[in-house]
């Protein structure tokens, strides 16, 4: 066979693979200009990534969209469309997997759990001069459960809704507009101090179990009871500040111990709004007795740095402990053995300082002995009181228990000169 006869077919392939390239370059023109390829996909989010709506609301994505986020979990809301976008609708883009989201300027109010249950590490809202932001409310639940550490809203925004922000990572607020604020709004985060000037509403558990109360500086005049909402260490104190207690012996006039700087431990409960009534206590001290009356500074409206001054007069002295018995006769029918309770009864003490009865006593045995203690054998038992009054006096007193068993008449015979006396030999005097 001759090279020749190849030729004319090597040239009739040619041309088919020519013609069937040029047919379907014509067709993928033909899908392109007729409208978006979901095979394709588009190269940014814009108007057909979104569910159609009449109006200027967003409410979920469209099958462009979820093909969209498949690679892209970026939301980018600020571009061009038809419609300027006002507002997010409840669940739009709930449980996405969504890691940011950016906000149009032109956007007034984002719904109920529009964003909630996502992976969002940055939210940003698009807030310039020339473009400045028009955002008014942030519904309920709507950016719960996400990673935000930082959150910037602009000074349009009036309003955060119920657990809005609830279990996120915020460390830092930025709110400079932000008037009302819904129960457990920020909640679960890391907040520590923040500037809320607008305030004028706040929920009472707004910033539970952020791990310390949250200090919030405001010029505004909060409602009263607005900033005395926090208990261990939870909640939120508006305009904290310092007050510095003395502690004076009143017979020198001088301290005997260190003074206390209350107010700037934010994990405890010592801590005072400016400006509303609150109630110094002064502490229980071990050997010093309080001469001051106790409501002293009740009531009291507190200015940073003021200083309170609690008188004590020395209280150390050692409790009086009286010992009512300390016999114990038991004959051999009897074998109750002795309870605690019975000891107990035994003794009463009082104050050395001021008399007063004490109700701390406890007390403990000898040896091996415990309660009840038995009473079928000879034996002496050592018992130890230990009492303790208000004043942190310790006293204690040991007795002794002798344990001293009868017997039956018919097995003892006393001797002449003795006679036998609640089965406990006495001299006959």
């Amino acid at each position: 066979m001759s090279s020749k006869n190849f030729a004319p077919r090597r040239r009739a392939l040619t041309s088919h693979v020519a013609l069937s390239v040029a047919v379907l370059v014509t067709l993928a023109i033909i899908v392109m200009g007729g409208g978006a390829s979901l095979a394709s996909g588009p190269n940014t989010w814009d108007r057909d990534c979104f569910v159609p709506l009449s109006g200027p609301s967003l409410s979920g994505l469209s099958p462009k969209g979820e093909a969209y986020l498949a690679t892209h979990k970026e939301l980018d809301l600020d571009f061009d469309a038809p419609d300027q976008i006002t507002h997010i609708e409840a669940h739009a883009f709930q449980n996405l997997g969504l890691t940011a989201v950016v906000l149009p300027d032109t956007l007034v109010e984002v719904g109920e759990y529009a964003f909630a249950s996502n992976a969002i590490e940055t939210l940003s809202v698009i807030d310039t001069p020339s473009t400045p932001s028009v955002l008014e409310r942030i519904g309920a639940n709507a950016f719960r459960d996400n990673k935000l550490t930082a959150l910037t809203l602009p000074a349009t925004c009036t309003e955060v809704g119920a657990n809005a922000f609830v279990n996120n990572l915020l460390a830092s607020l930025d709110a400079p507009g932000l008037e009302v604020i819904g129960a457990k709004a920020f909640a679960n985060n890391k907040l520590t101090a923040i500037t809320l000037d607008a305030l004028s509403a706040i929920d009472a558990t707004a910033f539970d179990g952020n791990g310390r109360v949250v200090a919030i500086s405001s010029t505004q005049t909060i409602a009263s009871g607005l900033g005395t909402t926090f208990s261990g260490g939870s909640g939120f104190i508006v305009n904290p500040v310092t007050i510095k207690v003395n502690y004076l012996n009143v017979d020198t006039g001088t301290a005997f111990r260190s003074p206390d700087v209350l107010g700037d431990d934010f994990t405890s409960d010592y801590l005072y709004p400016a400006g509303q009534l609150v109630t110094i206590n002064a502490p229980a001290i071990t050997g010093w007795m309080l001469v001051d009356p106790p409501d002293l500074y009740e009531d009291v409206m507190v200015t940073n740095g003021q200083v309170f001054n609690f008188n004590y007069k020395s209280a150390s002295a050692d409790p009086i402990i009286n010992v009512t018995s300390r016999r114990i006769n038991y004959d051999a029918l009897n074998t109750t053995p002795i309870s605690q309770a019975t000891v107990l009864s035994w003794i009463t003490a009082t104050s050395g300082v001021d008399g007063s009865p004490i109700t701390y006593i406890t007390v403990t045995l000898g040896g091996s002995e415990t309660f009840p203690i038995p009473v079928d054998v000879i034996r002496d038992v050592e018992v130890t009181y230990r009492v303790i009054d208000v004043y942190g006096n310790i006293g204690s007193r040991t007795i002794t228990i002798e344990i001293s068993p009868g017997a039956l008449y018919d097995e003892i015979i006393p001797g002449k000169g003795w006679r036998y006396i609640d089965f406990v030999y006495y001299k006959e005097v």
